[in-house]
């Protein structure tokens, strides 16, 4: 599985280092809130750490990530589409 790009690293990097709160639409279409905390990188899979609204820790392989929506009102961007790399 191929890592992702550099640019949408350092979304995903600010999104964890201010612990937002995001709304994830994964490829299968299912959407979940996280609070993001981290990346873990394991044997060439990227990972997605946080924690859920019942404060239960997930990890989310980012592949399976289709778009990033922070729901913080300070955050930079509205929406990162992981399968296409446009940030708006």
């Amino acid at each position: 599985m191929a890592l992702l790009a550099c640019d949408l690293h350092d979304y995903i990097e600010v999104i964890c280092l201010y612990r937002y709160r995001v709304r994830l639409t994964l490829t299968d279409g299912k959407c979940i809130i996280v609070t993001a905390k981290d990346v873990l990188t394991c044997e060439q899979r990227e990972f997605l750490l946080g924690f859920d609204q019942e404060n239960q820790a997930l990890q989310i392989e980012l592949t399976t990530i289709r778009l990033i929506e922070p729901l913080e009102a300070a955050a930079k961007f509205q929406q990162l589409n992981l399968q296409t790399g446009q940030c708006r």
